[in-house]
């Protein structure tokens, strides 16, 4: 593997320890999955989202106009919405910010390390063709296509 392709394995390989252990399964139990109604899990999706509500319960609101949808959102949703996902009302905002930037990364870093990993293994076996990862937005799958080289 080339050596920014290295580097991203490292970068992946230190993902969790940078974040911390628990960090990034509450995004991921938060953000990948819908909220659970079931009551035995603990805290269950309710207590968590009576204690964000109680933890903002100072703050106010503010309408905010998206300038590329022209949607118009409440702001205190947006924060009760990143809460949860980022793991609750004690997690502060340089916290929440720390973590998802170092999921981002390690996110990204996969992405270019598993590209060059179908790269490398297409090489060996003779191939011309260059894999094309697409499908980047939320909620979709990712898939694999190859395009011949010009």
């Amino acid at each position: 593997m080339p050596a920014d392709e290295r580097r991203d394995l490292s970068t992946i390989r230190g993902t969790i320890q940078k974040a911390g252990a628990n960090a990034l399964d509450t995004i991921r139990n938060h953000t990948f999955h819908y909220p659970s109604p079931r009551t035995n899990y603990s805290p269950t999706s309710d207590d968590l989202l009576r204690g964000m509500l109680a933890g903002l319960s100072d703050r106010g609101t503010e309408l905010h106009l998206d300038g590329d949808t022209k949607e118009i959102t409440l702001t205190f949703a947006d924060d009760v919405a990143l809460g949860l996902a980022m793991g609750g009302p004690t997690v502060t905002d340089d916290e929440a910010r720390r973590v998802a930037e170092i999921g981002r990364d390690g996110a990204l870093a996969l992405h270019r390390w598993a590209k060059a990993l179908v790269v490398a293994h297409m090489d060996t076996k003779g191939h011309s063709s260059r894999p094309s990862l697409l499908g980047s937005s939320i909620g979709r799958r990712t898939r694999l296509s190859v395009k011949r080289r010009q």
